[in-house]
This record gives structure tokens, C-alpha cells and sequence, in this order.
């Protein structure tokens, strides 16, 4: 009896160990699931910027104003980083641009002669509109000098930001000629060889106001990879609900939800052009000129509309395989519309990146895990939308 009683003992904590350890399982599974679904939709712990003061958001409509007037109103969000990195939005002189060029000119005596000086601090309390008309003027040339393209041109945003702290002429012509972009060792090389004593300024200054752009702190935080192609090409991978975009607004939509053309086309203008262009500018652009229709998505003109904004050459092939092939093989890339399928329920933008063991690898921005794949040509021929517009449902895109 008593080892009838121990056998069934043995069994029932047997029992109860497995018991135990599904329960522990069970939990470690879900979170192994989660994350790597997470990872197939490429979504990235973004890194939000630092929000402004209250002192510096009550200054946005007159910043807005003189950006416009001064022919920067895209940097009108830089000009207000820039303003919380100097003073945090304070009176007597927020911009802290008493020392520039523009720092005299008093808008309340319409010349120089309303006690301005040339000094910390020497634009006069209530004068924080005189601040804001010289600190922005400052800033277009700062951007001009260093050749910035645009908001999202962070590395030339960066030299101009820099400028601004340590005097523009000097520092631009010397960054240009060691490099041509800004790096906190260059600046500090920068301010311990060029800048008098007394004066050094602050090499990280341009990093202090990025703290505060959104533009800059959204972008860098992106998941950003390389794929191999064909002819030695480095295929710039954007994955559209990274976090740094996903929840952006394309049109009425959000590049997550929407974006996938318009991210398509910024893996095909990165990789060719070499410039760093994101889906949060071709999303942008889209959406402002019309690309996009509520309800179905983008129209397929966005491809041929977005390589010619920005000087790509596009070719629409149709569903021509030799063509597909001969691009391929030659270093181009291939944007392909797909209909239902093994890409998409609905309608997909992906891009083909080369030809490996005779399969297609492609750069799919909705998903990181297709894109590890390949893929058969027959397979992405037939399964693509035969009814696209624009000469579709193939395009190739070129230098």
C-alpha cells in the first residue's frame, strides 16, 4: 500500500511540474511572438524629441512669420529648436542675436539706433521681436552658406546649426574642407584651433538643438539597413511602420497605414542618388501634390511623379520579364505594384533589388521578414496588379 501510495505521489508531482512549466512557458512564447512580429513590421522604439517651453511655443507664430517673410517657412521648427537651445524662449534677446550681423537693426526705431548692441544680451527687454527678425535672417544665410536642401537635410542642418554659435564663415569654409559634415570631435578640433581665447563657443551646440527637432530626432532613431543587389549595389532598406514614421500623416492617411509607393520610392532615390531621402519627405511630397486618394490608396502615377521631382530616371515596362531582368542585372531597381497574394491582401508597392540563385530578392517596406525571401519572377509576374496605370505594374528606376 505505502508504495502504491509513493508511486502515485511521484505521478502527481510529475503532474504538477508539467503543470508549472506550461504555465511558465506559456507567457515567454506570447512575448517571443510578439516580438517577432514586431520585427516583421519593423517597428523601432523611436526616440521623440525634447518638447519646447511654453516660453518658446509663444513665439511660434511670430517665428512662422518671419520665416515666411524670409523665404525659410519649412524651418520654422528648426528656428524654434534653435530659440530653446539659446534661451529657452526668454526675453531680453531670444534668439541671441544681438551678436550677429542682424543684431543692431531695431524694428521699433526702423534703424540702428534703438539701443541695440553688439552684445550678450544686446537687443533691450520688449525688443523680442527685433530678437526673432535678426535671429531668422541669421539663420537663412546659416542654411545657404552650408548648402541645405531642405528640413531633412540633417547633416547640412547641422554645419549651418553650428555656424550659428561660432560665426558662419570661418567654420563653414572649414568644415568643407574637412569633410562637410558636422561631428563633435571636428567642432571641438574646430574651436580649439580656430576660435581666440575667451571665445571658444560650444562645440556641441549643434547637437544641443537637435535635441529639440523633431525632424532630426525622428529620422535618426529609424531602423535603417543595407541589402545586397546586383553590379555591388547597396540597397538602402526603409521599412514603413518604422516607428520614426509609421504614425505620420500621408494625406489623409499614415505612411504605416498607406505609405508604401511613396517608401518605395525612397529606397530607390537613397540607394541611387546617395542622399538620404525618407519616406517621411516622399510621403510628404506625395500627399501635398495629390498622389494620394482617400479610400484607395496612392495613384499609380506616384512612382513616375516622385523619380521626376527628385531626378531619378523611371521607365514603366509593364509586366516585360526580359526587362525586369536586364535592369536587375545591370544595378537598377524595379518598383513592382502587387495585387492579393503572397505580398498583400489588398494592393502593395515593393521593390525588386537583383537576382540571387536565379530568384528575385526584393526590398518589401512592409515587411522585413519577405525581404530576407526570394522569390520566383514568375511568381511576382503573375501575382502583380495586370490592370496598374501609369505603364505599370512595373517600373525601373535609374540613375
Amino acid at each position: 500500500m505505502n508504495e502504491a501510495y509513493f508511486a502515485m505521489r511521484i505521478l502527481a508531482d510529475e503532474e504538477n511540474r508539467k503543470k508549472l512549466l506550461i504555465i511558465i512557458l506559456i507567457p515567454i512564447l506570447f512575448f517571443i511572438v510578439a516580438m517577432l512580429a514586431a520585427s516583421d513590421m519593423g517597428t523601432t522604439a523611436g526616440t521623440a524629441a525634447s518638447p519646447l517651453s511654453d516660453q518658446v511655443e509663444k513665439w511660434r507664430p511670430m517665428v512662422s512669420q518671419y520665416c515666411t517673410k524670409y523665404k525659410i517657412p519649412d524651418y520654422v521648427d528648426l528656428a524654434l529648436a534653435l530659440m530653446q537651445a539659446e534661451s529657452s524662449g526668454s526675453e531680453p534677446d531670444p534668439m541671441q542675436a544681438a551678436e550677429g550681423a542682424y543684431g543692431l537693426y531695431c524694428l521699433k526705431t526702423k534703424n540702428n539706433n534703438g539701443g541695440h548692441s553688439h552684445s550678450p544680451n544686446g537687443i533691450p527687454t520688449g525688443h523680442g521681436e527685433c530678437s526673432i527678425n535678426a535671429g531668422v535672417q541669421e539663420l537663412r544665410d546659416a542654411l545657404k552658406k552650408a548648402d541645405v536642401e531642405s528640413p531633412y537635410d540633417i547633416d547640412h542642418i547641422k554645419v549651418a546649426i553650428q555656424g550659428y554659435n561660432y560665426g558662419m564663415d570661418r567654420w563653414i569654409s572649414w568644415i568643407k574642407k574637412h569633410g562637410g559634415k558636422y561631428t563633435l570631435a571636428l567642432s571641438k578640433e574646430y574651436s580649439d584651433t580656430m576660435m581666440p581665447a575667451g571665445a571658444k563657443g560650444t562645440p556641441n551646440h549643434a547637437e544641443k538643438v537637435m535635441k529639440y527637432y523633431s525632424i532630426a530626432t525622428g529620422d535618426s532613431s529609424a531602423e535603417i539597413s543595407l541589402l545586397e543587389g546586383n553590379s555591388g549595389l547597396k540597397v538602402v532598406y526603409y521599412n514603413q511602420g518604422d516607428a520614426a514614421w509609421e504614425s505620420l500623416p500621408y494625406s489623409t492617411s499614415t505612411i504605416g497605414s498607406s505609405g508604401c509607393g511613396p517608401t518605395s520610392m525612397a529606397i530607390c532615390i537613397s540607394t541611387l542618388t546617395g542622399k538620404k531621402v525618407t519616406p517621411r519627405q516622399t510621403c510628404e511630397w506625395a500627399g501635398k501634390n495629390g498622389y494620394y486618394i482617400k479610400g484607395s490608396g496612392s495613384l499609380h502615377s506616384v512612382i513616375p511623379g516622385l523619380a521626376k521631382h527628385y531626378n531619378v530616371k523611371c521607365k514603366a515596362i509593364g509586366e516585360d520579364k526580359s526587362q525586369i531582368i536586364k535592369a536587375l542585372k545591370t544595378g537598377k531597381l524595379v518598383v513592382a505594384l502587387m495585387a492579393p497574394g503572397h505580398f498583400t491582401d489588398n494592393g502593395h508597392f515593393i521593390v525588386l533589388t537583383g537576382i540571387k540563385d536565379g530568384k528575385i530578392t526584393v526590398a518589401d517596406c512592409g515587411s522585413r521578414n519577405r525581404t530576407k525571401q526570394t522569390w520566383s519572377l514568375d511568381l511576382i509576374v503573375n501575382e502583380s496588379n495586370s490592370s496598374a496605370s501609369a505603364g505599370g505594374p512595373f517600373w525601373i528606376i535609374s540613375k
